[in-house]
């Protein structure tokens, strides 16, 4: 094997041991930068393939819980990070999925006269944006956690609301994001009737 093949192998071992030591496996995930802002795409159907349809039509809610974290290629550490949150409620009476999707920047709420309709619109992520003003460039991951129905729904919300601190903000902003990244990736802080963990592959920035 010539002098470009070995390294090559060796790092493509190494990204392969890194994602499996955290428990990940790797997916496409699309990203596009524009300015300051990084978009993220990706989908998480398969959180839902095992959940019956009775259940999502019970009347109760269904809840997903994504925490969507760019990291470098060779850290655990989240230097930016979203939450992004889905309710589905089958209204019995009227029979029809009422879809709340929220995230730091926005609330939406949707109708879906569909099954298939209400799990795209929380398994399809198209909009995602994660300011990267101020981040080094260098080579980077997008690490995701999606979990379904996840117990600590309260911990995710008050995490959303410090993230929808600007980003360089100083002072409680700033000094709570090192203790944010740890809870973020601690895998016990959703214990959830379903989790799935992946990343993208590597990337520059």
């Amino acid at each position: 094997m010539g002098r470009i093949g070995w390294p090559l192998v060796v790092a493509v071992c190494l990204g392969l041991i890194g994602a499996l030591a955290w428990g990940e496996s790797v997916r496409t995930v699309r990203t596009t930068r524009d300015g300051d802002w990084l978009t993220v795409a990706f989908s998480v159907s398969d959180l839902l393939s095992d959940l019956a349809p009775e259940e999502i039509e019970s009347g109760l809610p269904t809840r997903i819980a994504l925490r969507i974290a760019l990291r470098r290629e060779d850290s655990s550490e989240a230097v930016r990070a979203s939450i992004r949150t889905c309710e589905v409620i089958y209204d019995l009476w009227d029979e029809v999925f009422h879809v709340h999707l929220e995230d730091e920047r926005q609330s939406r709420w949707y109708d879906a006269t569909s099954r298939n309709d209400a799990v795209r619109l929380c398994t399809s992520v198209r909009d995602t944006r994660l300011n990267v003003r101020g981040v080094e460039g260098g080579r980077y991951v997008i690490g995701v956690i999606a979990e379904l129905n996840p117990v600590s729904t309260q911990m995710l919300e008050g995490l959303r609301a410090w993230l929808r601190v600007p980003t360089g903000a100083g002072g409680e902003g700033q000094s709570f994001f090192g203790s944010f990244v740890a809870i973020f990736i601690n895998r016990r802080l959703g214990e959830a009737d379903r989790t799935i963990r992946f990343r993208s592959e590597p990337f520059d920035l």
